[in-house]
This record gives C-alpha cells, structure tokens and sequence, in this order.
C-alpha cells in the first residue's frame, strides 16, 4: 500500500516530464508496445506503483481511512496520466474513458495490441523468415529489426530462441558477409544473437575501410591515357623525348631536345601546367605492369624540365596576320607536378570558416537531449540511424544521423557534453539544462539579464554569459573565474563553512584535496565550537528538602503530536521529589488537569501551594 497517509509524500509524485524516463510514444500503427510495456513497468515499479497496473501476487492492503482512499486515488490518477502522456492522440481517443483507472487503461492497451494472437503469430512468423540484409543499409538495421519481430512474436505467444534468431540472422547475409556467416554456423553451441551482431558489425567496419583505401589507391594509380594515333598528331614530339619531323608522322631521334615542324592546323595555345605526365599503363604492355613487373611507385614525380604537351602557334584574327615562328609559342612557365588528389586549400577552409563561425549552444530546459547541427563539434562521432527523430515545436520530426560527445569550446570552461544528438536540419545547437547539471556537478541560475553557470559542491562560479535576447546562448563575451581566486582560502574560513568540523576530519579532506587552503602555523580556536558541542546548561544546587510524600511536586503537561489509540492527545506528568515515584494521566484535554490535582492527598493550603512550584510548563499551557 501507499507510504503513511499524514506524510502525503510518495515518489511518484514529483514526476513531472514523464517523457524523460519513458522516450517511446506508443502509437496504433507501431510496433513498440513491448518497448513500451518494459519501460512503463520499470518506471512504475521504481516509483512503487506497479501494483496499480499489474495486480501483485500478494493482494496490496485496501484503504482503510479517508487520507489513506485520497493517496490512492492521487496515485492511480498520477499512473493513468503517465499512460496518456505517453501514447499517440488516436490511441488516447481509443482508450479514455471517464473515471477510469490505471489498470483498466492498461488492459484496453493489452486487448488492442495482443488480439487475435494467432493471427498476428502467422503473420510475424512470415515476415521473420523472410528477413534479408539486402534490404537494409547496415548491419545494426538489419539486427533491429530481427530483434524487434522477435519481441513481438514473444508478446504474442510464440517466442523465438536464441539458436533460431542467430540462424535466421545468418541465412539472410549477402555474400559479402559469407565467411562471417560460416564462422557463426560452425560454432557449437551458436553464439548469442549480440555476439553475431558484433562479429557482423566488425566485419561491415573492416569491408568499409577496405573499400575507401582501394578507392585512394585507384586515385592515385589512375593516369589519364594519351592517344598515340599517328593520324591525329602527326609531327607531334612524344612526351619525355626529342623529336623531329615535318610534317609526315616525324622521325624520331634520341636526342634530349629537338625541334619538329608540324603541318597540323593551329589550335588554342594549351598552358603547359594542365597537362599531367603519363606513365605508360597496364594496357601499354602485356601482362600487366610492362616488362618490370611491379606497380608503379605511390609517391609523386619529379616535375618535367619542359613543356610536356605539344606546342602550336597562337590562333589570330585571320590567318593572313599569323606569323611563322620557329620554336612556336613561349611556354606560359614549366610543368608542376601535382598530386593526386588535389590537396585542400587550407588558407582558403580557413578563410570560409572564419566568415561562417559555428552556431552558439543554446541553454533550453525543455529539451530532452543535446543536440546539434555540426558534426565537427563531436569527438568521438557515432554514426547511427535512429528510427525516432526529433519533435520540433511545429509537429514535424528531424532526423537524427548519429550521435557523439563534446565538450565547450573556448573560451569556456572545459564543461562535458554527453550523448549529443547529431541533427543536420537543427537550427540551433542545444544543451539540456538538466543533463547538463548532472553530468559536470554544476548548477544553472537565470536572470532576466545573463546565466550563471556555478560549481555545485563549493558555488564557485565557472562562468557567466549574457542574454541580449530571448534565448540564452553561450556567448563568446563569457566572463570566467579563475579557479585560484577560490581555491587557497584560510583554514578559518573552511572550517566555518564546512560547519566546524574537528582537525581530524579536516585532515582527511585537505589530504583528498577536497579543499585547498592555505598553509597556517599559528593553531586559533574557535569561539562557537565549545558552545556547539555542550550537552546542556550546568543546574544549580538545590536547596529544597523534602521529608513526608508530597512535600514537594514536579508536573509537566505535554502535547504529543501522533494521537494514542484511544485518541489521547495530552499527558500530566507528576514527579514525586520525596520518593521519585512518577504518575502518568493521558488526557483529551487540557482543563482536565484541575481534576486530577484535586484528586491527590493534599490539602487546599498544599494544592495551592505545590501548583505554584509546579513546572512552569504546565502553567503555560494551563
């Protein structure tokens, strides 16, 4: 049953953002309803009430008083606003009812989701079987979704083992994936269906990098082949040697330069630095490489002395105007090589990143994630697809391509970032605010002006950011406390703050470097800490002397705060100072007390005496 009636305090209900703890929302066209049950039933049994969903083998003890009824009602009410807040609207018009409970809520969702088992078993029966890595873009997609029928033919009756989920895993791999495959089919007994996911999972990450380093190699490899077609370049010196002709094929000499004459037809002068050397390829030689037998060299070549590709005259107005030269046009300069591929132009990233500097984080207390629009702020980045994306304010959902960690840039403090959301299309990049707190120990304070970011254990302040708008941004203007200025205080003033702990407690903290503080010689004494740690005040001798019963008494009346049960709610106290002997009378009320005095053996010039030395108590509330 619920904690004590009169304390009206549960742990259910300071759950306010349900969707924090339970992220999935349940809808009738999904398939998370066991998702769904397996987060809502460790959610409700954590707040201890799960019984108010699931009937417990033990029947919960019913409500006895009025205080007791309310708590229970409050707390299947709290229960059932989890449900709707965590379903899609047409499955709230589906189930709601008025006045309603948590367990009937939750029965109606079992009756739309588990009807007609068998029919449902036949149809994931067949889609399981038919589940191939063909039709998805990774590895993990494909184990999703094997994984997610096998829930739901669990919910439905009909479970599947871990030997038929690996096998069924390993019949649908691509041929790619076939060694893998035999390795998983081979063992005895089969793996468990996470281990063939990472065996898979690894060999998807080494076919990918083998395939981008062979992508490298062939653009490095990869030269441009020239046409040596004697019809199309008669006269035409080949590259790397002299030649000399005129104008019927060239003769070819082995001279390291010579000069030809072509009879060809001018053409556009061609810059000298636009044409790359070529090497000859494999399909220049037969069998392979040439007559060297072995692949060309990775690194780059010497630049050629010379203009590698042929010369022509400069082309004019008419062809009347055009002059014979003899060496034909001046070369614009000498070929450079260049690597393939083109490097990149760092000067010229520098300058774009400089024009486009990167989306400010945004504090927001209302997200559920950090999440981010640049990928470059993540370290390390996990690529991943996520088949939920994120709920803007408009209704609309962004996708989410993968996630990472990240810490604050400069010039703020080295605060860490987990777990951020990957989003191209966000706008702004986000922090949740509460996230944020827990993850680094800090504490967050707003004003209408700026935020303060402050250490949680001492309230030093690390940083503090202004607010010119509506948001506030983590601006570049942060105005940060350098750790020293708080770090070497006086031992005096840690122990007043630290609530005047003893030296051997202090020890142990500076010793742990839980605080820091200056070094000092001279032992001072506390003035609080003799009177903090007095049990009570010191009695003053007594003078009185008693020598018959009743001489003298001491009476205290008291209230007490949980009522007996009988319903008394006062006690009288009487103390004999002759023989000790104490007298206890539980009481409704206070004007009892008259009575119960009168009852004693004393007389009326006694009574009225030994009331004026009683407790000063009791005459207060008398």
């Amino acid at each position: 049953m619920a904690p004590n009636a009169k304390s009206q305090f549960h742990p259910a209900l300071p759950v306010n953002n349900i969707t924090n703890h339970i992220p999935v929302k349940l809808g009738m066209d999904n398939d998370q309803y066991p998702l769904w049950v397996a987060l809502f039933t460790n959610h409700a049994k954590s707040n201890r009430v799960l019984h108010h969903i699931i009937t417990p083998k033990v029947p919960p003890k019913a409500p006895t008083t009025a205080d007791e009824l309310e708590m229970w009602e409050t707390l299947d009410a709290t229960v059932l606003q989890w449900i709707y807040s965590t379903i899609t609207t047409e499955l709230l018009e589906t189930i709601v009812e008025t006045e309603s409970t948590a367990k009937e809520a939750c029965d109606r969702l079992a009756d739309i989701f588990q009807d007609n088992k068998n029919s449902c078993a036949v149809t994931l029966e067949q889609e399981f079987s038919h589940v191939e890595m063909a039709d998805f873009s990774s590895v993990s997609a494909n184990c999703q979704r094997l994984k997610s029928l096998a829930d739901q033919l669990k919910n439905v009756g009909s479970p599947v083992s871990n030997s038929r989920l690996v096998l069924q895993l390993v019949s649908g791999l691509t041929p790619a994936y076939q060694n893998v495959g035999t390795i998983i089919r081979q063992r005895t007994p089969l793996p468990a269906f996470y281990q063939a996911r990472s065996m898979l999972t690894l060999e998807e990450a080494g076919l990918a990098k083998q395939a981008s380093t062979q992508g490298s190699s062939e653009n490095l490899y990869s030269q441009g082949n020239v046409d040596t077609d004697a019809g199309s370049s008669k006269g035409a010196a080949a590259p790397g040697k002299g030649g000399r002709g005129n104008g019927s094929g060239g003769k070819k000499k082995g001279n390291k330069s010579g000069k030809g004459k072509a009879s060809t037809t001018p053409t556009s002068p061609t810059p000298a630095s636009s044409v790359a050397p070529q090497m000859p390829t494999a399909a220049h030689w037969p069998g392979g490489f040439g007559p060297w037998q072995w692949p060309p060299s990775p690194w780059g070549y010497p630049p050629c002395p010379y203009p590698s590709g042929p010369w022509v005259r400069p082309q004019y107005a008419s062809r009347n105007q055009q002059q014979a030269w003899v060496l034909g046009p001046r070369p614009n300069q000498a070929y450079v090589a260049q690597s393939m591929p083109t490097q990149t132009d760092i000067e010229a990233a520098m300058y774009t990143l400089g024009l486009t500097p990167p989306e400010p984080w945004v504090m927001d207390t209302g997200a559920t994630s950090h999440m981010t629009s640049d990928q470059g702020t993540l370290s390390p980045f996990i690529n991943s697809s996520f088949r939920n994306g994120i709920i803007v304010g408009n209704g609309q959902s962004i996708p989410i391509n993968g996630y990472g960690h990240s810490t604050l840039p400069t010039p703020h403090p080295p605060l860490v970032l987990k777990n951020v959301l990957y989003a191209p299309a966000l706008v702004k990049n986000l922090v949740y605010v509460r996230k944020f707190t827990t993850d680094n120990k800090v504490s967050v304070e707003f004003d209408p002006f700026d935020f303060c970011v402050k250490d949680l254990r001492t309230g030093t302040s690390l940083m503090r950011c202004d607010s010119r708008g509506d948001l506030y941004p983590l601006s570049t203007n942060t105005k940060s406390a350098a750790p020293s200025t708080f770090a070497a205080l006086a031992p005096s003033l840690w122990h007043s703050r630290l609530g005047h702990p003893g030296d051997p407690i202090f020890n142990i903290m500076r010793k742990n470097k839980l605080i820091d503080c200056t070094l000092n010689s001279k032992q001072s004494i506390c003035h609080s800490c003799p009177l903090g740690k007095h049990i009570r005040l010191p009695f003053a001798s007594s003078i009185s002397r008693t020598y018959l019963p009743f001489d003298i008494i001491h009476c205290d009346l008291w209230t007490s705060p949980i009522l007996s049960s009988m319903d008394h709610k006062y006690y009288l106290l009487i103390l004999d100072d002759y023989c000790n002997f104490l007298w206890t009378f539980p009481l409704y009320h206070k004007n009892e007390v008259s009575s119960i005095l009168l009852k004693l053996p004393l007389s009326k010039h006694n009574l009225s005496e030994k009331l004026s030395q009683s407790n000063a108590t009791m005459e207060r509330n008398l």
